[in-house]
């Protein structure tokens, strides 16, 4: 009988668990804690170092490491490390080749299946993004499993099973998840689940960093600088700080700056924060996790009174401050009998020995976290599927076209809120280029499956024929997000009135230029000929400027692409990351 492993790829950090004589273990990876950093390096020597090695080399090499990479998967962003070019996924591939070949030695065995965690709010590109990670590793990705679900497993298995309304507060490294379960013998049911995608532990860290920098300027001035060794070291102190004050009365941060008093020195640096000035600081991080909390007992239709249990996950909720809030907001203690860092590793591994039969383990009746809703042409938005709806799930949508000449365009998209331009776009169809052979009038089927790891499939039938056609959903912003948000700032911040403004400019209208293309050439067959020509027209305006060319034409047709790469990309709305 195959193992199969239960993996937290997490923000921070990444662990792997099994069941060994009826309970869970944490595989050691790279320590005697368990723990791998989710941190990825790729030296000068052209050498890829992973988790703890990688931490260890990044004072060296401060441009040469991803922090956080679980962030970035599924939104395409790119990192350029010494030269070469990465993906946030094959970063991702290489910490679960790392754990893998750790677990691979302590367990004296060949692993090729796991059980995986994801956030509850991962969208299909993101959860998609972390399969194909682990993938790539090696692994055959046996579920998606969301992260609140596995803590609530490991809970109930724990404790005597017994029917339950149990509530999970998983404020990770980058993400805060909410779920309300219901459990018993047998099953565990979602009734609702809500969260903050940007809301975790790292927004701790950086609330300090901003702190302690805009402290060490104000009191030394121009003198102080912030080279990339002094922000690394600055960043890793602020972390051990907030986890001091996690459980002490006041810690103190010592770091080193440098300082331009008679020339370049080297300084020491140190402070002492109380708890209290620790909590005023972060009391807005704090006041975020109100809003899902909330949301999540609404749609549940349940009051806090009638949870029977609280269960804490994620390092983070070791916050005195964070606990008194939500006891104080929630009106009843919490449940902390389950080391918080460790739960949903375990609740993971309880799923994979289920799965491979060596222990029983209650149904899992999952919720799709995110709305679903379909766009055609420029008529009004409408809800397909419903967030907290269960899974799997399939939805189809008739269209009938009596026009041949008629360009229909559909648009699927996937978010936490019921406004169009606030969801995450996950396709844009163009109906006669998947179906050119239709003949009209024509009666057109589309469904929308959505599976129990939370990942969408899109298929088109044509009513005469019968024939179905799948429909690839690709991240329309395979043009980094991040790219076409500075690209377009840029273009933004100096208005062209004279020669010099245009020279001036010259390097951020050939980024311009050059990303106009590429989207051009990408989504050529979806573009109407009358899209396609005006962004053509635009392009060679810029490319091909004469004396009778006018400041005010260069600047509309500069306007012009904004808007376009703008409304398809929803750039106003994508947040840049750090990295």
């Amino acid at each position: 009988m195959k193992r199969i492993v239960g993996i937290d790829f997490g923000t921070t950090f990444t662990r792997i668990s099994v069941i060994k004589d009826g309970k869970p273990i944490l595989i050691p990876v790279q320590s005697e804690h368990g723990l791998l950093p989710s941190m990825v390096l790729y030296t000068p020597s052209k050498t890829i170092l992973v988790g703890q090695k990688a931490q260890d080399h990044y004072f060296l090499y401060p441009k040469s490491g991803v922090l956080h990479v679980k962030r970035y998967v599924g939104q395409n962003i790119q990192f350029t490390l010494n030269g070469r070019t990465f993906s946030a996924e094959e970063l991702s591939t290489y910490i679960f080749k790392e754990i893998k070949t750790r677990a691979e030695s302590f367990l004296g065995e060949v692993l090729t299946q796991a059980v995986v965690t994801v956030p509850t709010y991962f969208n299909h590109f993101q959860r998609q993004g972390i399969q194909q990670a682990a993938e790539a590793a090696g692994f055959q990705v046996l579920q998606l499993l969301n992260e609140p679900t596995a803590a609530a497993l490991a809970y109930h298995l724990d404790q005597t099973p017994q029917a339950q309304k149990i509530m999970v507060c998983d404020l990770g490294g980058g993400t805060f998840d909410i779920a309300i379960l219901e459990m018993d013998q047998e099953f565990c049911k979602v009734r609702s689940s809500s969260g903050d995608s940007h809301l975790g532990g790292v927004e701790w860290d950086r609330a300090l960093y901003r702190f302690f920098e805009q402290r060490i300027t104000t009191e030394f001035g121009l003198r102080a600088l912030f080279p990339p060794f002094v922000k690394d070291k600055l960043w890793k102190h602020c972390e051990k700080l907030k986890e001091a004050l996690s459980s002490q009365e006041k810690a103190v941060l010592s770091t080193p700056i440098l300082s331009g008093e008679r020339g370049f020195c080297l300084k020491n640096y140190s402070y002492t924060m109380t708890q209290a000035e620790y909590g005023m600081l972060t009391q807005p991080l704090v006041e975020r996790l109100s809003f899902p909390i909330k949301r999540a007992l609404s749609m549940a239709r349940l009051g806090a009174q009638e949870l029977d249990a609280i269960l804490l996950v994620g390092g983070t909720t070791f916050n005195p401050h964070i606990r008194s809030h939500l006891e104080r907001l929630l009106g009843r203690p919490l449940y902390t009998g389950i080391d918080p860092e460790r739960i949903v590793v375990y609740g993971a591994a309880w799923r994979a020995a289920h799965l491979e039969g060596s222990q029983s383990c209650n149904a899992l009746k999952e919720v799709i976290p995110l709305s679903l809703r379909m766009k055609i042409n420029q008529n009004p938005s409408f809800t397909l599927i419903r967030k907290n709806t269960p899974i799997p799930i399939r939805q189809s949508q008739s269209l009938m076209i009596k026009d041949p000449l008629e360009v229909i365009d559909i648009q699927l998209h996937q978010g936490v809120y019921e406004i169009m331009k606030e969801d995450y776009l996950m396709a844009r169809i163009n109906l006669k280029s998947i179906l050119p052979t239709l003949t009209f009038p024509a009666q057109i089927l589309i469904s929308v499956e959505v599976d129990e790891n939370g990942l969408i499939a899109v298929t088109i039938q044509d009513h005469k024929t019968q024939t179905v056609h799948s429909v690839k959903l690709e991240n329309v912003r395979s043009i980094s997000y991040r790219k076409v948000a500075l690209v377009l700032e840029k273009n933004k911040s100096i208005p062209i009135s004279s020669l010099q403004d245009w020279q001036q400019r010259a390097q951020h209208v050939q980024e311009l230029i050059d990303l106009s293309e590429k989207f051009l050439n990408h989504f050529s067959n979806r573009l109407s000929i009358k899209m396609k020509q005006k962004i053509a027209t635009c392009v060679d305006l810029l490319k091909h400027p004469t004396q009778e060319t006018s400041f005010e034409a260069l600047s509309h047709s500069m306007d012009h692409l904004g808007q376009i790469l703008s409304y398809f990309y929803g750039v106003e709305r994508a947040p840049i990351h750090d990295g």
